[in-house]
């Protein structure tokens, strides 16, 4: 089987917003006497919008209905249409996390660009897309070293640690190259994480100040050489001083490995070096930020420049890096595909106690129910190599707690495994249901609490589901999961 997804990638930052179309081919894996299962084995990213300054409006809200006529506009530009995307995801990051419609443009934007373009928001997935998207996650694989990728915004700093291409460890920072925006030739506004920087570190600017003056332009300076070294602080590179903690957004890097290579990628990437002759030709400090980190010396040593992409890194991660697939081994019945925005329960699963299975279940079931969801996706590791007998009677122990809370079978039940055991789990349950039950068993695929999944239309020989584990994160850190 080979099939080829037509993706789309949408990032509305702090300062830009941008748009990218890609083909995702699909083939199937392994071989003889290996479970089936499929891969996205090329990714060819054929255009490249425009980069547009992220719209707002006096309010300092999102324009959402500019942001549609640039959607509209790079659609047309491409030759393309909406029905035309298989998949794709409308990320929202930096400073723009935090607008108070940031989630309702974000859902309506999805809504405008195709069946399966989801919703993405919070600083775990961009780090990692942003850091697939810049090449560092293959520069690891081919390299074998531990690499960090740091992709600088506007409003945040992402950075994701890659081992032998696998995400190891991710953390953000409240520090971006708009961190102090110039109009006119004078400070027009400080971002809170910059303002706490300035009292941090003893730095005296205000709004007002005018950035031609060299007293102004020393002390920006002399933020942005605090910049990079909070930066090295917390690629581990430097000893942490009391000042990174006050920048933190969600986490620190927590796996106390030092990373052998550092990429950059975000708009600051582009800047690394000497002064510009107009350092505030963006209306900000980023070419002060790019200046300080090229000047820092724990960074410098393992600055790696050859980075694939820089100022597109998010959102082609977006649209190439989103998406995941199912293994070959999937079960479903009277689902009406795509899926969105189920919540996520991790449960353990013992094959030796199947009841504790199902009194998970229960459990999780009530939850759900008292945060007002009617649907969500039951995640376990699965077993490694269970015997039909214990798929049987762990099946047994999940219809019954089915049956005790939805007796009509009228509710959508979802299983996600790791290990290949969906089919035949999906296949037990619906024995033990009633007929019209609609149920949807997957594997290989992994996912957390705090997670949320969206499942499109099976592909191919309609066995391998396309999935997108996601965080959502809006309206000023409020996370939202059950």
């Amino acid at each position: 089987m080979k099939d080829v997804l037509m993706s789309a990638g949408i990032d509305i930052g702090t300062t830009t917003t941008q748009v990218i179309f890609s083909r995702l081919t699909i083939a199937e894996k392994g071989g003889f006497g290996a479970a089936p299962g499929y891969a996205v084995t090329r990714r060819d990213v054929f255009y490249r919008g425009r980069v547009h300054f992220t719209p707002l409006l006096p309010d300092d809200s999102i324009d959402k209905e500019e942001v549609a006529r640039i959607l509209s506009e790079e659609f047309e530009s491409a030759g393309l249409r909406p029905d035309d995307m298989d998949t794709g995801a409308v990320i929202i990051t930096g400073e723009t996390l935090k607008r108070a419609n940031a989630k309702e443009v974000a859902e309506s934007i999805a809504a405008l660009s195709g069946r399966f373009v989801v919703t993405t928001a919070g600083p775990h997935l961009e780090s990692v897309l942003a850091g697939k998207g810049s090449g560092a996650a293959e520069l690891s694989t081919r390299t074998g070293k531990l690499v960090a990728n740091v992709d600088i915004g506007g409003g945040t700093s992402n950075l994701c640690f890659f081992d032998d291409g696998a995400v190891l460890d991710t953390a953000c920072l409240d520090l971006g190259g708009r961190g102090i925006r110039i109009e006119n030739h004078k400070i027009a506004q400080i971002f809170p994480g910059t303002k706490r920087i300035l009292e941090a570190e003893s730095i005296r600017l205000s709004v007002g100040d005018s950035a031609d003056l060299p007293s102004v332009r020393e002390r920006i300076e002399n933020l942005a050489d605090v910049m990079a070294r909070l930066l090295a602080e917390a690629l581990l590179l430097l000893p942490e001083s009391p000042t990174l903690r006050k920048v933190v957004t969600n986490r620190l890097i927590t796996c106390d490995r030092i990373p052998e290579i550092v990429t950059l990628s975000g708009g600051v990437a582009d800047l690394l070096g000497n002064l510009p002759e107009d350092p505030f030709r963006y209306g900000d400090i980023g070419a002060f930020l790019g200046a300080s980190i090229a000047r820092n010396g724990a960074i410098r040593e393992r600055l790696n420049r050859n980075t694939k992409e820089t100022l597109r890194a998010t959102v082609i991660g977006a649209g190439n890096e989103s998406l995941t697939l199912s293994g070959g081994t999937v079960f479903y019945q009277e689902i009406a595909f795509p899926l969105r925005d189920l919540p996520v329960v991790t449960l353990p699963m013992d094959g030796a106690n199947p009841e504790a299975y199902g009194e998970a279940i229960g459990r999780a079931w009530e939850r759900i129910r008292e945060d007002g969801e009617t649907t969500a996706a039951f995640a376990s590791e699965g077993l490694s190599a269970p015997t039909y007998e214990e798929i049987c009677r762990l099946a047994d122990a999940a219809a019954k707690a089915a049956r005790q809370k939805d007796p009509s079978g009228s509710q959508t039940w979802v299983f996600v495994f790791a290990t290949d055991m969906g089919k035949a789990f999906g296949q037990a349950f619906r024995r033990r249901m009633p007929p019209k039950t609609s149920i949807l068993a997957m594997d290989s695929v992994r996912c957390g609490d705090e997670d949320r999944i969206d499942c499109g239309d099976p592909i191919g020989r309609g066995d391998v589901i396309p999935v997108v584990v996601k965080t959502l994160l809006f309206d000023n850190g409020e996370r939202e999961t059950i």
